[in-house]
């Protein structure tokens, strides 16, 4: 059926080139997923004084937050062994997320990638995070 100009998969392919939908269940979502407390990942990035050598200047931390503000499929592209991908993870469930919503306000699942920064203060020996902002991730269609 066509709507005025423009056909329902001409509007749809549109939307999907935007990366404003999530291809998985073609859902339209301005919105994205969000710390309820913001700053929330960065002050829970606990990063090991042991892995300061180790760890790459920045990654991407890629994860999927659910309708109920869960944590699933977390992964980072740092090839630093197993430590780093417990240090995220730990730090994601630390956190309470606020799921994305469709354009009429229903909560949907959503996968997003955010970069990470890292920074060693001299003086306390620890390792700063810096966390960007959260990008949607746009799934390839099925």
């Amino acid at each position: 059926m066509v709507h005025g100009i423009f056909s329902k998969s001409f509007l749809a392919a549109l939307v999907l080139g935007s990366g404003l939908a999530a291809a998985e269940d073609t859902q339209v979502s301005l919105s994205r997923p969000a710390e309820q407390r913001p700053g929330c990942l960065a002050d829970s990035m606990r990063v090991p004084r042991a892995m300061l050598g180790h760890l790459p200047d920045s990654t991407t931390l890629e994860f999927t937050v659910s309708v109920d503000g869960e944590i699933w499929g977390v992964s980072s592209d740092a090839h630093v062994g197993r430590g780093l991908d417990v240090q995220f993870r730990a730090a994601l469930s630390r956190c309470a997320w606020t799921p994305a919503a469709d354009l009429s306000g229903v909560p949907i699942t959503r996968r997003v990638r955010v970069p990470i920064r890292f920074e060693a203060n001299e003086e306390t020996g620890t390792v700063v995070a810096r966390v960007g902002e959260l990008e949607p991730v746009v799934l390839a269609a099925r």
